[in-house]
């Protein structure tokens, strides 16, 4: 079945709720940490070699933690974000441990584990950009390969509040130390040289990123040629042949949805609306994604901006381009800035209990300043989502 064949099964709607909240790091302690721009997006991560490893922005470079799962041999269980981790990890996105390295050291952060980068760099950059950093990951363990999606940004006349963004591939084979770009794969419709003359900013956030046994979908805000914002748009490439490719240092071309097919060039092509500003209460700023193991479906966590409020939403889809209606999930306190989310599902089976079925973490970045000035104040909490129906 091809992604939007409408032959296949439909998206089925599901009601959210959110069932806990933890701040895992306040203002004070993110400067102390030298995360001063942390997170300044998504929050990828995944398991390799018994650790789970998480890679997220610090400004315009690239924050690592890892934290070490208990070794089988030990029969130990060991705290992890307030709930048990178990011996094994899940199958899905997980590698054989394939040395006995020390355990990192280096300061803590609360539910993820030892911080061993502050503020690394993507490398051997193909185009030049005033701003990038990452994003949502994709691991392949039969390959040792961790793809990260980054978000670029030109700033026209070195303003950075005027800037036209795309997002970019990098690889990594050392579990996520350090990253080489592939190259762009996702460009806006509305060339940069419009945008700087008429349109200002252009946002197209962080790439979400989902997959089928087959393909990789990113999911972004496009600008058509008439500056008119596209609010959810998809673009996609087949997956083993991005897999070989990535393994070689290369990128194959990324196709966006028009409609019908990923038949549009991902570099400048035209995308195809995938959901009104009213069906999701207001316009998509930031989202990530989540897979939920039961239902065999992604659940897509969207920060909106709802009549100068923010809203965290969820839509669910099996392709990326089908999708259920809307259900709100949290309404930001306050009317303070909740603009920046992380959805993560469980990699442990103690996750998995802790979560419950299809039960899946928001990380989330809230500030009542805001803007540009959010990092004075931002706090970073932790939100557990589970079904309501």
């Amino acid at each position: 079945m091809l992604p939007g064949d409408d032959t296949g099964p439909a998206t089925g709607h599901g009601r959210f709720r959110v069932v806990s909240r933890t701040t895992l790091v306040d203002a004070e302690g993110r400067r102390h940490l030298g995360l001063h721009h942390w997170p300044d997006g998504t929050i990828g991560r995944f398991v390799r070699d018994g650790r789970i490893v998480t890679v997220g922005p610090n400004g315009d470079g690239l924050t690592r933690t890892e934290f070490t799962l208990p070794r089988w041999s030990d029969r130990l269980t060991k705290r992890f974000a307030g709930v048990q981790l178990s011996l094994r990890a899940r199958p899905h996105g997980t590698a054989a441990v394939r040395s006995s390295a020390a355990r990192p050291t280096g300061p803590e952060v609360l539910g993820l584990g030892t911080l061993t980068e502050a503020h690394g760099r993507i490398s051997h950059m193909k185009e030049p950009a005033d701003y990038m950093a990452g994003g949502p990951v994709f691991y392949d363990a039969d390959r040792d390969l961790a793809l990260l999606v980054y978000h670029a940004e030109e700033h026209a006349g070195g303003d950075p509040r005027d800037f036209f963004s795309s997002l970019g591939l990098a690889a990594s084979r050392d579990g996520g130390s350090t990253w080489t770009d592939l190259g762009r794969i996702v460009r806006a419709q509305l060339p940069a040289s419009a945008a700087s003359r008429t349109w200002g900013p252009v946002e197209m956030g962080p790439g979400a990123l989902l997959w089928t046994d087959d393909r990789l979908v990113v999911l972004f805000g496009d600008f058509r040629d008439d500056g008119r914002r596209v609010n959810l748009a998809a673009a996609s490439a087949p997956r083993r042949e991005l897999l070989d490719a990535a393994a070689q240092g290369r990128c194959v071309e990324w196709r966006k949805w028009d409609g019908r097919s990923f038949a549009e060039p991902g570099l400048g092509g035209r995308s195809a609306e995938l959901l009104s500003a009213f069906a999701t209460y207001g316009q998509v700023a930031w989202t990530d994604a989540a897979w939920l193991h039961h239902r065999q479906r992604w659940a897509l966590v969207a920060a909106t901006n709802f009549m100068g409020a923010w809203v965290l939403v969820v839509i669910t889809t099996t392709d990326g381009v089908r999708w259920s209606a809307a259900t709100v999930v949290e309404g930001s306190r306050c009317e303070a800035e909740a603009l920046y989310v992380s959805a993560h599902e469980p990699l442990t089976p103690a996750e998995a209990s802790e979560l419950g079925p299809d039960g899946f973490a928001v990380l989330r970045v809230v500030s009542s300043r805001g803007g540009y000035d959010r990092w004075d104040d931002a706090f970073v909490e932790r939100l557990v989502v589970a079904p309501s129906t």
